[in-house]
């Protein structure tokens, strides 16, 4: 695997960057080829610093603009290259991506099965989704639909795992107070923080009801339903409301790189 640093060209100098490129193990675009590292930036759709991409070599299709993150959950590497699931539960990790995709989020217990059962429903619609809007040459800047599961988790916090579950639990209701959602589930809800609106689709099916969808039956959220529910809010066809509430903002760029940019108060 081969890694670059590119730099953003807001090092206050050349010592300053060469001070910072000499950290790395890795080679580095020059100091004096701005043009390559903007045209970079542009290409990748790189926001702020740090940035980690990692690209195929084959074809330099991006697998994925969320390394750095991705790093920190997996320091061993084990899921490396941290190709992109159709699915993802929704953790801390994901909730700056919502400033920049929106997305199909199903709220459900932390019970056997429920996350399976959801996970199954997302799957579905993201197959639909890729097929009916098959993304772009440019789709680094183009807003693609993530699909994810927040999970409600109660339990002691003792051991590392149960920990890590817990975390899990926090962060999917940190998302439900902010979005200002009922404390109700399943709960099938897409949101646009760029619009900022969030649409809501409840499920009224009772708990027999439940039982039986997940046992093939009926009446409750389905995968037809969520798709249906996906093509009505991409077509702008859906009530909305106002999301109205302070959302966790990106990663700001590094302090350091940005002293330049940044005016000087007297």
């Amino acid at each position: 695997m081969a890694v670059r640093h590119a730099g953003d060209g807001r090092s206050r100098s050349e010592e300053s960057f060469q001070q910072y490129a000499s950290s790395m193990p890795w080679p580095a675009v020059s100091w004096a080829d701005d043009a390559t590292r903007q045209e970079l930036a542009s290409l990748l759709a790189v926001q702020g610093i740090p940035t980690l991409v990692l690209l195929d070599a084959k074809d330099c299709a991006v697998i994925t603009d969320d390394a750095r993150a991705r790093v920190n959950d997996d320091p061993d590497g084990k899921d490396f290259p941290w190709r992109p699931e159709p699915v993802s539960l929704f953790t801390e990790r994901l909730s700056s991506r919502l400033h920049d995709h929106p997305a199909l989020i199903l709220f459900v217990e932390g019970g056997p099965g429920e996350v399976e059962w959801a996970m199954s429903i997302l799957r579905q619609a993201a197959d639909v989704y890729e097929e009916r809007h098959p993304a772009s040459e440019s789709a680094l800047r183009e807003p693609r639909l993530q699909f994810y599961v927040a999970q409600d988790v109660s339990m002691p916090r003792q051991g590392a795992r149960e920990m890590i579950w817990n975390r899990i639990g926090d962060a999917a209701d940190g998302l439900r107070e902010q979005l200002v959602l009922e404390d109700t589930v399943p709960l099938l809800v897409a949101v646009d923080v760029w619009r900022g609106a969030v649409s809501v689709l409840e499920d009224e099916a009772d708990d027999d009801e439940l039982d039986e969808e997940r046992d093939g039956g009926a009446g409750a959220i389905s995968a037809a339903s969520a798709v249906a529910f996906m093509e009505a809010f991409l077509a702008g066809d859906l009530p909305t409301a106002p999301i109205g509430v302070y959302l966790p903002p990106p990663p700001r760029p590094h302090q350091a790189l940005l002293q330049d940019a940044l005016p000087v108060e007297a």
